[in-house]
């Protein structure tokens, strides 16, 4: 618990230092945006994307660059989870007037509770044969509360696993 407190304040402190400006940011567009990205480096050959974004979400202002490492990162694990393919739903809905609720649900492996427990640790790997750095969630969970938000995780062993993040409409640094 402490190590991941200490590089979650690390890395929110690289951030406060980046420009954090707020723009007025087109939901649909960014994920799509990213999902492109993917798309070009050949990592969704096998996986279907599904993107629904409600009709009463237009824009929200928020720090593009930080949801654009958001939304990577949480294609990239629901990749890894779905790696002979599957199905990828993300679905962002109004849960108020204060916030938006984006999901990412794959169909992918899925993960016990004792890895649940520790998915947002920095270095920690669920899956065996990992590729990765085990930073992609611990940055993700920082990057969410550093623009107002949260995060949480819910999956199924073998069937799936759903990311929720909230985020608020307006990221509350910019009202200050």
């Amino acid at each position: 618990e402490q190590r991941r407190a200490a590089v979650t304040r690390f890395m929110l402190n690289i951030a406060r230092h980046l420009n954090l400006s707020n723009h007025t940011i087109d939901l649909k567009e960014i994920i799509a945006a990213e999902k492109s990205v993917l798309a070009k480096e050949n990592q969704l050959i096998t996986i279907r994307v599904g993107l629904t974004v409600s009709e009463d979400i237009t824009t929200i202002d928020s720090h593009r660059g930080t949801l654009e490492q958001v939304f990577f990162n949480l294609f990239n694990s629901a990749i890894g989870a779905m790696s002979d393919g599957g199905h990828l739903e993300i679905r962002a809905t109004r849960k108020n007037e204060d916030y938006i609720s984006v999901t990412f649900t794959d169909n992918g492996r899925g993960m016990p509770e004792s890895d649940l427990k520790h998915i947002f640790e920095p270095f920690y790997y669920s899956k065996s044969g990992h590729s990765g750095t085990g930073l992609g969630l611990a940055v993700t969970y920082a990057l969410v509360q550093e623009i107002g938000g949260k995060i949480r995780v819910q999956s199924r062993p073998g069937r799936e696993t759903c990311f929720d993040i909230r985020i608020p409409l307006v990221r509350p640094e910019a009202s200050k």
